[in-house]
């Protein structure tokens, strides 16, 4: 990877969500043709992830910042969903969504801990 140039960039929940666009794009190679609309949601929810963190991370007030790291949790939990509707409608089988839904879960896991500890942070400053 090359030099960060941005606040996002340095955050390895940030870079996970690079990990995850890639690995995505070759899970959406592998599927039959058609289903454009399951494709392209999946697409969108994934690039909202990385969008938000990058977001998220260029805003000064910890609220914003709570705010914009919500939403990309919430993008991840969508793209989970998705990849379920990839198995239930025979686009992909569990196995080929295993390592996609994997980084999804560490993402998840990354953004609540980064929530929490912003909210802990300002909830002491607030005190102070």
């Amino acid at each position: 990877m090359s030099e960060p140039y941005f606040d996002h960039e340095r955050l390895d929940v940030y870079r996970r969500a690079r990990q995850l666009n890639q690995r995505l794009r070759q899970l959406l190679e592998s599927l039959p043709r058609g289903f454009s609309d399951s494709k392209d949601n999946l697409k969108r929810a994934a690039k909202s992830i990385s969008r938000n963190i990058a977001e998220g991370a260029g805003k000064w007030m910890i609220p914003d910042k709570v705010h914009y790291y919500h939403i990309a949790r919430a993008s991840a939990t969508e793209c989970a969903a998705s990849l379920d509707e990839l198995v239930d409608f025979a686009l992909a089988d569990e196995r080929q969504i295993r390592d996609v839904k994997r980084i999804l879960a560490e993402i998840v896991a990354m953004l609540i801990a980064m929530i929490r500890s912003l909210e802990a942070r300002e909830h002491s400053d607030m005190r102070s």
